[in-house]
């Protein structure tokens, strides 16, 4: 059996000295990021945190944004 979740997945940019850094937040689960340097590879990493971190779903502050999306996560039962 499979449980079905809509997330929002906030996406935010940041540009160090050493490069350019993807991190994706996951809302409404606060403190739940996932950072890559890909977009790729951070997409692959929240996927892992939704799972680890679904029972902990709570209100979070959303900081300046390059986009968010909602998307649809199959989570197991």
């Amino acid at each position: 059996m499979v449980r079905r979740v809509k997330v929002g997945i906030v996406v935010y940019k940041e540009v160090e000295e050493d490069g350019t850094a993807w991190y994706l937040a996951v809302e409404p689960m606060s403190g739940a990021q996932a950072q890559g340097e890909s977009l790729e590879e951070a997409i692959e990493k929240v996927k892992e945190e939704v799972v680890r971190m679904s029972e902990a779903w709570c209100e979070s502050e959303v900081r300046e944004a390059v986009d968010a999306k909602i998307v649809e996560v199959e989570l197991p039962e």
